[in-house]
């Protein structure tokens, strides 16, 4: 697990957090691109799960057609991310190749803002529901809850 936190000037906290969405939605998705293939989990709607190999990698989306496929039938698991407007989070997928234990890894990043504070919580997991639990986790230790509410 990795948990990072930077701290925002008041006047740049909506374009920072607009800019880290963007750069997210700009990510490849697709089988081409096999080190940096993410998908966005959005913050209202159905989550697109993790990514796989498939030809084409889902898309976030805040609504689905029935008569639409499913992308891929080979997905890992699914854990779930808790979202709010205060959240954004992602998931990628690091081939066996590149990833240095001989298999593929599911990596899940969450990204909370806290007034001026952004703390962001990666995990990596051989599949995408321990790494989205694991990720929640390291969040939710990163910014434990006051000691009146405990």
């Amino acid at each position: 697990m990795i948990v990072t936190a930077a701290i925002v000037g008041r006047d740049d906290r909506e374009s920072v957090w607009q800019d880290i969405s963007a750069s997210n939605q700009r990510c490849p998705s697709t089988k081409d691109d096999l080190v940096r293939t993410i998908v966005v989990i959005p913050q209202t709607g159905p989550d697109p799960g993790p990514p796989s190999y498939a030809q084409e990698i889902p898309v976030a989306s805040t609504s689905r057609t029935p008569t639409t496929p499913p992308t891929s039938t080979t997905r890992a698991p699914q854990g779930g991310v808790t979202m709010s407007t205060q959240r954004q989070a992602w998931r990628g997928l690091t081939p066996a190749s590149v990833s240095g234990t001989g298999t593929d890894m599911h990596v899940t990043c969450v990204l909370d803002i806290d007034g001026v504070v952004l703390k962001r919580s990666c995990a990596t997991a051989e599949d995408s529901g321990t790494a989205d639990h694991l990720a929640q986790q390291a969040a939710v230790a990163f910014n434990p809850a006051p000691e009146i509410t405990r």
